[in-house]
């Protein structure tokens, strides 16, 4: 990746940018960002299967959670037992590969356009850029995800999620208001969680000099904890079958906040009201950090390795040497603490291409 701010290199040529967009530096994060997301989400989706049972039910704690998946979920049949913490999977892979790839495409598509048009620099325009992207990137992976949570929890049968069903379903009941509803509160979640990490990640690796892998850890961590309310939303709004309708972002925040606070004790005070309604909206909490921190940390390990790939693969290309011995050669010198720039993100493109030539 490209140090926002700095003068082109030479390689990076006229084919590689249009106008004042970089797009192999663009391409290349978005190649990071789909490869990385497989090996994450296949390690981390058991977390996120707790984590939407937790967010989506206001009473019991992680042990009735857990209970409620290995019995096979609302359906009660299918996917009981421990394979019931992968049901859903092969949509949450589909989902987080184009939603992480098109996230780290467009985070850098739109912090380079946020920085040549406006007078925002460095961490502020990566915050902008990654919330505007974040926003389209979440509208879009909305509907995937909606099919992801609702076969996670066995709310539908596999047959019944899919997304044209999901579509006829919604429209035939005149429910496609209801829809949009749900995929614009996907929208925000993602908006403020893109801001967060991008932004975040981008502080850690250039002014903290961070490892790659734990400055994505610890940005999607802090991402989690600042979009974790909104999410408690979304789950909550995808939950409901597309036939049935469901109120807005706002609303559905001010219905969980009077669930929360309510206790049925008029002895309880205003204080004690707020710590019940920040406690209770961030159930789950743990597990969706934790299933983060894996996810990314995860794709911080295959971008730092592609890095390497790319530095190290002109050299190797013509001396014979394959792709494990280069994976081998990071091990050996730990370059896994360094970061995409030491390497120069935009020769990532670069030196694949002429490996191939």
């Amino acid at each position: 990746m490209l140090h926002h701010g700095s003068e082109p290199t030479p390689s990076s040529s006229s084919t590689c940018r249009v106008g004042s967009v970089d797009v192999a530096s663009c391409l290349a994060m978005g190649f990071i960002g789909g490869i990385g997301a497989v090996p994450g989400t296949i390690c981390a989706y058991p977390l996120d299967v707790l984590k939407v049972r937790m967010q989506t039910t206001s009473s019991g704690g992680y042990r009735s959670a857990v209970q409620f998946i290995l019995s096979g979920g609302h359906s009660g049949s299918g996917a009981a037992g421990l394979p019931g913490f992968y049901r859903g999977v092969v949509p949450a892979v589909e989902l987080r590969v184009f939603a992480r790839a098109s996230a780290f495409l467009g985070s850098e598509l739109c912090t380079q356009l946020v920085e040549n048009r406006t007078s925002l620099t460095d961490m502020n325009a990566r915050a902008a850029g990654s919330f505007v992207s974040g926003y389209s990137v979440g509208m879009l992976t909305g509907l995937a995800e909606y099919k992801k949570k609702l076969l996670s929890q066995g709310v539908l049968s596999a047959s019944q999620a899919k997304y044209q069903s999901l579509l006829k379903s919604a429209l035939h009941t005149g429910q496609g208001r209801s829809l949009l509803l749900r995929l614009h509160a996907a929208g925000c979640r993602s908006a403020m969680n893109d801001s967060c990490f991008f932004s975040l990640q981008h502080y850690l690796t250039q002014k903290q000099g961070w490892a790659v892998p734990a400055s994505y850890a610890c940005a999607a961590t802090c991402g989690v904890l600042s979009a974790y309310f909104l999410d408690t939303v979304v789950a909550r709004m995808m939950l409901v079958p597309p036939a049935l309708p469901v109120i807005g972002v706002a609303p559905t925040m001010a219905a969980m906040v009077r669930e929360m606070s309510y206790t049925g004790c008029p002895s309880t005070g205003p204080a004690r009201s707020y710590l019940r309604v920040l406690s209770s909206s961030h159930r789950g909490i743990a597990a969706r950090a934790a299933e983060f921190s894996i996810s990314y940390g995860c794709t911080g390990l295959v971008g730092a390795w592609l890095a390497t790939v790319a530095a190290t693969w002109p050299s190797t290309s013509s001396t014979g040497t394959n792709t494990l011995d280069a994976l081998q050669l990071w091990l050996d010198q730990d370059l896994a603490v360094q970061t995409y720039d030491d390497y120069g993100g935009m020769e990532i493109v670069h030196s694949l291409a002429q490996g191939f030539v």
